[in-house]
């Protein structure tokens, strides 16, 4: 099976833009990434540790919460399933079974500006905030080898 390239749609618009999410991988540093299991059965067990209850009960939240490894504090490390190197390859090793809003993450907002949550991230780590046509062009490029692994 190869990987198809990596294009999000925010929910609210239909046309799907590319992004340079296989080269960018800002957001997998930047933010925690806390879901609920319930609802993600599909993220495999040794990805994410069980928030305690007594987290829970301090933060007000209810349900199982999980945690992806390497995201517990904030702007301090890296998800776990993340395999590359910030600003030239980022790829999700569990790209197909990634907790449900990481995929719902949107670049692009319904009015077609970029998300002021991924510029952010961006900015944090060095990266351009606004993403670039070069950038576009590079994950293009990038996406492609994912598709055929010998055209390197």
């Amino acid at each position: 099976m190869t990987e198809q390239p990596i294009v999000f749609v925010a929910k609210q618009t239909t046309e799907p833009r590319q992004t340079p999410c296989t080269i960018c991988g800002a957001c997998c540093r930047y933010f925690k990434i806390e879901f609920d299991i319930d609802k993600n059965s599909q993220v495999p067990t040794n990805m994410y540790q069980k928030r305690s209850s007594l987290w829970k009960l301090l933060n007000l939240r209810i349900g199982n919460i999980g945690i992806m490894n390497g995201t517990d504090k904030f702007r301090q490390g890296c998800c776990e399933a993340l395999d590359g190197e910030l600003g030239k390859k980022s790829i999700c090793q569990i790209y197909q079974t990634k907790p449900n809003h990481c995929g719902d993450f949107p670049v692009w907002m319904p009015n077609g500006e970029q998300n002021p949550r991924c510029i952010k991230a961006r900015e944090y780590y060095g990266l351009p905030g606004k993403i670039t046509e070069e950038e576009l062009e590079k994950a293009k490029e990038f996406e492609k080898t994912l598709n055929n692994p010998g055209s390197n």
